[in-house]
């Protein structure tokens, strides 16, 4: 991964420190909330398919069915 090109060179330069990490976390939580929603789409999308009903049989889910003794 790339440095921010919004740093100096003289802040690429120097080791972090502890008060420096609110101000990164800030300019790489857009970054980070980019990927965990581009992540996340596919999950919700399976998500909404099973909510619709297109979702796992229960057999294969290994319930039982009341009663019948059949998995």
């Amino acid at each position: 991964m790339e440095k921010p090109a919004d740093l100096t060179p003289e802040q690429l330069s120097k080791p972090l420190r502890t008060g420096d990490l609110p101000g990164l976390m800030a300019a790489l939580a857009p970054t980070i909330a980019e990927f965990v929603a581009a992540a996340m789409a596919p999950l919700k999308a399976r998500i909404l398919e099973l909510e619709k009903g297109g979702g796992i049989p229960t057999k294969a889910c290994g319930r039982r069915r009341a009663n019948t003794g059949v998995a």
